[in-house]
């Protein structure tokens, strides 16, 4: 371990020291010690005991005006190198500090643009909405009715555009029986276009089965009433939405909505429209876990690959 001189408080390769205290200093610094020396040597102190040291003040050496000189230039260099690593760091913090404001203002600013936006389209959208929105709040009871209605529907398709005979639109005018008759036969001709129709929807062109088949609504000339069609699950009634694109016929199937589940839609046909015309037409419906949602033209492509 490297010494320090008692005379000029700096490191010492080659000291003198004394034998008994072991103080150490350079051969010219030996006078500076305080210790007692002749001619550039130390001589042997005299070890006072261990009474004699506990009451004894401390005696620190005299310096003169030489070693005062010196020990003030060794504080200054000391606090120059201090303040030069300070002001390194200091510099390199707010250097750093900086860049992080500057990064959190740009995040700011586009935080505000995209706020902006949102708020345009927002008042877009509330502007051009109908007085009666599909999201309107309801209670519980109504949320429970909801649900219970839509479970009834849950094994039902829509069919739109279907043929309908004139037969069975005019039947109010016949007797009872010649209308009954007419009933009867109509809905076994509705079972077989809606037959064809599942034959060619099905991936393996087995005929699906029809528990039940009926026209939905009031008689319009010249204008087809929607036919109702009751599967066996909801399972085969995702099964045949999946699969309507294998049908090229003129006929339109859904599922069997309700009222607030056909208002929603509208009200996304609405949106989509308005985002369409501000330009931003890669967007389109979907249904995602049975649910409709506005969703890029390319998610829709990922999903059905």
């Amino acid at each position: 371990m490297d010494q320090v001189c008692k005379g000029c408080l700096t490191k010492v390769a080659k000291p003198v020291s004394c034998g008994v205290c072991g103080i150490v200093s350079h051969p010219g610094c030996v006078q500076r010690t305080g210790h007692p020396s002749t001619k550039g040597k130390f001589l042997d102190c005299v070890p006072c005991d261990a009474s004699q040291a506990s009451n004894s003040p401390t005696i620190y050496p005299v310096l003169d005006s030489r070693d005062r000189a010196m020990l003030d230039h060794f504080r200054q260099i000391c606090r120059e190198e201090l303040d030069n690593i300070l002001t390194a760091k200091l510099q390199t913090f707010e250097r750093h500090f900086s860049e992080v404001i500057e990064g959190v203002k740009s995040e700011l600013t586009d935080i505000s643009v995209r706020v902006c936006t949102l708020e345009t389209k927002i008042g877009s959208l509330s502007s051009s909405s109908t007085t009666s929105s599909p999201l309107a709040p309801c209670n519980v009871e109504d949320v429970i009715s909801e649900l219970a209605d839509r479970d009834r529907r849950s094994r039902n398709i829509m069919i739109f555009n279907l043929e309908e005979t004139s037969s069975e639109t005019s039947s109010a005018t016949n007797s009872n029986a010649a209308a009954g008759d007419n009933f009867a036969a109509n809905v076994a001709l509705d079972k077989q276009l809606v037959d064809s129709i599942l034959k060619q929807i099905s991936p393996t062109g087995e005929v699906i089965k029809i528990n039940h088949l009926s026209r939905v609504g009031s008689t319009q000339r010249g204008r087809p009433r929607p036919a109702k069609v009751v599967l066996d699950s909801r399972a085969e009634v995702m099964e045949v939405l999946k699969n309507t694109g294998r049908y090229k016929g003129p006929a339109r199937i859904t599922e069997d909505c309700t009222a607030k589940q056909r208002a929603y839609l509208r009200s996304l046909r609405t949106e989509l429209n308005h985002l369409h015309e501000t330009g931003d037409v890669h967007k389109t419906i979907r249904f995602v876990n049975g649910v409709p949602r506005i969703v890029n033209s390319a998610y829709s492509a990922s999903r059905k690959n």
